[in-house]
């Protein structure tokens, strides 16, 4: 049976989950909780939830915020599979679902039936950690890529950057509006863009670059290049970032056809975009040999996800 490529989120300040394709879950036998009164959008994919009780309830409250937010922000069509199933435990407790394995991911067993595993490390609970919040949304948008992108749900699509850069770069946006203090913002957490990546951004084209893309930093730093290369050409920042987070993936790109539709889409060739992006002081400290400037590249702390997708 094929089995969809998992997607994952980083864990902010810690460490990576590691990533792998996981069997289909059975019928879960540890205690649930199933949060009341979440949204279902008419039309749109249902969600069953699978919250376990070894999280805290101040955890969950916010998880059912969180998902009323997003089903409503960013529905769930049905063509490119029809279900969806949550599991979710604190990690100071043994796996408690069958055949579900610990980490943050999307997976799934068939074309028609995907799952969202949310392990929350416990220490993230213990210190406050906004990730236990933001890796909601990180994953949430995966689903709405899935769900928009036939490609990228029959793994025909693969490039990393322009998946969980765009991803990462939504979760703190979100987190950003929602959760962080207003003197910070989440992308701090997404800094440390690797030299190499520096010299060859193609080389987040592949999932082996996780050694130089820590918190998918370096996926995020060119996503938002992107961005402003947009601004640049008279994009507004939210229509910028709908253009790259929502319309070029609808547009149904390949591994094969990617580059061609990339260029439809944004004006200027993958080629000519990372070669700005290694030479233009529009990105890079002075002089641009001593590398990028993420500072250059952040979005305004005014910008909303209702206004990048409404």
């Amino acid at each position: 049976m094929k089995r969809t490529v998992v997607l994952c989120a980083a864990i902010f300040s810690l460490s990576f989950w590691s990533c792998g394709e996981e069997s289909s879950p059975t019928t879960p036998t540890a205690t649930t909780l199933v949060p009341v009164g979440l949204p279902h959008v008419s039309g749109t994919i249902p969600i069953t939830y699978n919250l376990h009780e070894s999280l805290p309830s101040e955890w969950t409250e916010q998880f059912a915020t969180i998902m009323k937010n997003l089903v409503v922000l960013l529905p769930l069509n049905t063509t490119n599979f029809s279900k969806v199933t949550v599991y979710s435990w604190n990690d100071s407790i043994a796996e408690p679902y069958t055949n579900v394995s610990g980490g943050a991911y999307i997976g799934g067993s068939s074309q028609t039936d995907k799952w969202m595993v949310l392990e929350i490390p416990n220490l993230e609970f213990k210190h406050n950690h906004l990730h236990q919040y933001s890796v909601i949304a990180h994953e949430y948008f995966h689903l709405h890529q899935l769900s928009i992108h036939s490609a990228m749900s029959t793994q025909d699509f693969s490039i990393k950057w322009l998946m969980e850069g765009a991803a990462a770069a939504f979760e703190s946006v979100y987190t950003d509006q929602y959760h962080s203090p207003s003197n910070q913002t989440y992308f701090d957490a997404q800094t440390s863009v690797d030299f190499l990546v520096d010299g060859d951004p193609s080389v987040l084209e592949n999932y082996s670059s996780q050694n130089v893309d820590q918190n998918y930093s370096s996926s995020v730093f060119l996503v938002l290049a992107l961005v402003k290369e947009l601004m640049k050409s008279g994009y507004s920042e939210a229509d910028a970032f709908k253009s790259v987070l929502t319309t070029f993936p609808a547009q149904n790109p390949t591994d094969a056809n990617w580059k061609s539709v990339f260029e439809s889409q944004f004006g200027f060739s993958v080629n000519d975009f990372y070669n700005v992006v290694k030479t233009s002081a529009d990105y890079r400290r002075i002089p641009v040999t001593a590398g990028v400037d993420v500072a250059k590249v952040r979005p305004s702390r005014s910008l909303t996800v209702q206004s990048i997708f409404d």
